[in-house]
């Protein structure tokens, strides 16, 4: 195996874990969520990535199989005291870690913040909300979490709020369901490009993402996604997508979640989704995007880190030095350098 590079995520579930309020364990009956262990950037190269708070539906989703697919049912709004409370309780559960393991896990705020972790070798943790339905509309509640260490933000899970329209889980399914923001989601973009906050295309549907494009002033960036072309589900993006993306000069974090594993292997089924999308993107385009853990199930006996062999696999298809590298952290690091604020 040759050197790895170091490696950051664009999403992981490991708060969820963490806090005790997993939703994909139950709805899917993996293993839980667990914190990074020591020494993955020594030994696989995963130094760093956003850690989402997401509050989960009050009730587990229903799945849905019929002739039309595979559906989730589209949870109802939450409360909006509910959803702060939750999200204290993941961002707490993080800050706990960071407090009772130092040399493990590190907040940062920053990119020299960022930089610095991996100097240390400390896992460089970003403090990511999946959901913004902790906000009140008038965005005070913002001001007091990016003081708390957010530093990035989706508009909404797959469900509405007072912002906007998350799209409901379809497959095969299209993003183009429901309006697009509200007046409130409008000035939530706008905020966040004020105090620095990277805003999440994940999850959010098409109007949604189009009026994001229109009015934000930072980098469009997708933290997990897929190419709707390869998997065709609702949370998937067009091509359309991908080409906004490239030419707001932001990132698409390729997602385990949206490839469905074939009989050729997780490692080359997500290998042809980062293809496809430099192909038509362009490379600087492209980084990693969920869970770099994968359950025992998925071939990766005790949830063992697939990097290796999937940047390996990159190499022998072809990619250089320079193009591995920036798909591992580099395409990350310039869009955070776009959009966050100096200390």
């Amino acid at each position: 195996m040759t050197d790895q590079p170091w490696v950051f995520a664009g999403h992981s579930d490991f708060v969820a874990g963490l806090a005790g309020y997993d939703m994909k364990a139950p709805l899917t009956g993996a293993p839980p969520s667990r914190p990074p262990a020591p020494g993955l950037a020594a030994a696989h190269g995963l130094g760093g990535g956003l850690f989402e708070v997401m509050v989960p539906p009050v009730e587990r989703p229903e799945l849905i199989r019929d002739d039309a697919g595979l559906r989730i049912a589209y949870p109802p709004r939450l409360d909006r005291h509910h959803a702060l409370d939750r999200t204290i309780t993941g961002i707490a559960a993080l800050l706990r870690l960071t407090r009772e393991a130092p040399d493990r896990v590190r907040l940062v705020r920053t990119v020299d913040d960022l930089d610095r972790a991996r100097r240390d070798g400390v896992f460089a943790a970003v403090l990511h909300l999946a959901d913004a339905d902790a906000l009140d509309p008038d965005l005070e509640t913002l001001h007091l979490l990016h003081a708390a260490g957010v530093r990035s933000l989706a508009i909404t899970w797959s469900r509405q709020n007072d912002f906007g329209y998350g799209v409901p889980y379809h497959s095969p399914g299209t993003p183009d369901v429901g309006p697009g923001l509200t007046e409130a989601g409008v000035r939530l973009v706008r905020a966040c490009n004020d105090l620095g906050i990277l805003v999440d295309l994940a999850h959010l549907n098409l109007a949604g993402f189009l009026d994001v494009a229109d009015c934000s002033r930072a980098p469009l960036v997708v933290t997990h996604g897929a190419a709707h072309a390869l998997s065709p589900t609702s949370r998937a993006l067009t091509d359309d997508q991908i080409a906004a993306v490239a030419a707001g000069g932001g990132v698409i974090g390729v997602s385990l979640e949206g490839v469905a594993p074939s009989p050729a292997g997780i490692v080359a089924d997500v290998l042809d989704q980062i293809r496809y999308l430099v192909d038509l993107a362009g490379p600087e385009h492209v980084a990693l995007g969920s869970d770099l853990y994968r359950a025992p199930d998925a071939g990766h006996p005790g949830g063992a880190v697939l990097l290796p062999g999937l940047l390996d696999a990159l190499r022998e298809a072809g990619y250089g030095h320079d193009v591995v590298t920036g798909l591992a952290h580099g395409n990350w690091l310039r869009v955070l350098r776009a959009t966050w604020r100096p200390a």
